[in-house]
């Protein structure tokens, strides 16, 4: 349905409750700002009152724990299982992963008519070609490399920064992931003066109900002051909160809020953690 005139916006929408956002700590802000991601992207999986409940709330009531579902910090592994540290990005091969290369290039051998038999020598002279060459739809966005531990560091970065752009070039991959060029100050004066979160929890619901709100109706909701209007959001707001308002911005944002210590050292407390009484 498309929503044209002001009366017709859903019930929970209330300008006034948004206020709150302006007053709020760096880390309240992105919590606010983080969960509402978690919202967005499994909006399919949860009933429509559930969402509409926690934009009717506007500020989530339970945003730090909704936004430990996304965090993307480094796993230290577990040493007596033989796993290494990871991160969402980069990870060690499993024997899971190797296994499954393993199919892939025998696969590969079969159909080329290569003898996988041959000695190391004959191997290193006519099996050179990357498995990242051949491999399925599924597994294309993973890069498989080794890398020399005995090198320093820095070379072994300057090296990678180097490569990877020559990689997603010659296997024809070009990541459609948006990151900001600027950091979490400027991203978070623009939420604010922008007015963002109205217009993101309005994304959420349309997304959720398939209901389509013009930008008329978004600049008169949204800006009744005529702040801005339906040009405006066109040209300059909706690209903005599409830059902001993603994953790999939003996990920017995290670790920048990390690094600086403005965000709790450690997870929310949701797991239920036994008392005496109990045992």
């Amino acid at each position: 349905m498309r929503i044209s005139k002001k009366n017709d916006l859903p019930k929970w929408f209330d300008l006034k409750k948004y206020h709150a956002f302006e007053k709020m700590s760096d880390a309240e802000l992105f919590f606010q700002l983080s969960a509402r991601w978690d919202l967005y992207v499994f909006s399919a999986l949860e009933e429509l009152s559930e969402i509409e409940k926690s934009l009717s709330e506007c500020v989530i009531s339970d945003a730090e724990l909704k936004s430990e579902f996304v965090r993307g910090d480094v796993d230290r592994g577990n040493e007596s299982f033989g796993m290494l540290p990871k991160s969402i990005a980069v990870s060690p091969l499993s024997i899971y992963d190797h296994y499954s290369l393993h199919v892939d290039v025998n696969e590969y051998a079969k159909e080329n008519e290569l003898e996988m038999n041959a000695t190391k020598f004959s191997k290193f002279l006519y099996h050179p070609r990357s498995v990242n060459g051949f491999l399925d739809k599924d597994n294309e966005h993973y890069m498989y490399m080794k890398v020399d531990l005995n090198w320093p560091d820095n070379l072994i970065i300057a090296d990678i920064q180097k490569l990877l752009p020559i990689w997603r070039e010659s296997l024809d991959y070009n990541s459609k992931a948006q990151c900001l060029s600027y950091g979490w100050d400027l991203a978070k004066k623009k939420l604010i003066d922008y007015s963002l979160f109205p217009l993101i929890d309005m994304l959420i619901w349309e997304t959720k109900t398939e209901n389509t709100i013009t930008h008329s109706v978004k600049a008169v909701a949204v800006y009744p002051d005529g702040e801005y209007g339906e040009n405006n959001i066109t040209q300059t707001i909706k690209p903005n909160l599409e830059k902001i308002f993603n994953f790999y911005s939003i996990e920017k944002f995290r670790r920048e809020l990390n690094d600086r210590g403005l965000l709790p050292k450690r997870p929310a407390d949701y797991f239920y953690t036994p008392t005496q009484e109990d045992e």
